[in-house]
């Protein structure tokens, strides 16, 4: 289960500042022909699983920043001393996550975002965003990382 906090840092990072820098975004893009066949449906769930996927490219990346080992930095010569070896991927999530969010350079994740998905550009729209669910979003990325 997740904090109240981590719900409150997605929340605004997905419906507010996500969501205006790519709705911002294809206005500057040349549209391509979309898929006719791809159904609204399919378009959503593979615009979900892009927005995941950069999110947890960020995370990692953020992850970096913020956790540092203090065992590595003073060169500790024993490994109970570096909790780079002793915690594992879900210690670290659950300590970090969202000091990590707020590495975040949201204009990048959005250019990167629009750009990927540029024959799916019909289907980012407020509606889009307003169907994301935190949660969903969330444990997602924790499972990708």
């Amino acid at each position: 289960m997740h904090s109240h906090v981590t719900k409150v840092v997605i929340h605004f990072l997905l419906k507010h500042e996500l969501k205006y820098w790519i709705l911002l975004e294809p206005q500057k893009q040349t549209t391509e022909n979309y898929n006719e066949a791809l159904m609204k449906v399919d378009a959503e769930m593979i615009l979900k699983v892009s927005i995941c996927e950069f999110l947890k490219i960020h995370l990692g990346k953020g992850m970096n920043i913020v956790f540092k080992c203090d065992g590595c930095k003073l060169n500790y010569s024993n490994q109970l001393g570096h909790k780079c070896l002793m915690m594992d991927d879900e210690e670290k999530l659950d300590k970090y996550f969202n000091v990590a969010l707020t590495t975040f350079n949201l204009k990048h994740i959005a250019i990167d975002f629009v750009q990927d998905n540029k024959k799916l550009l019909k289907f980012i729209t407020e509606e889009f965003f307003d169907s994301l669910d935190e949660s969903y979003i969330t444990d997602f990325v924790r499972k990708l990382y």
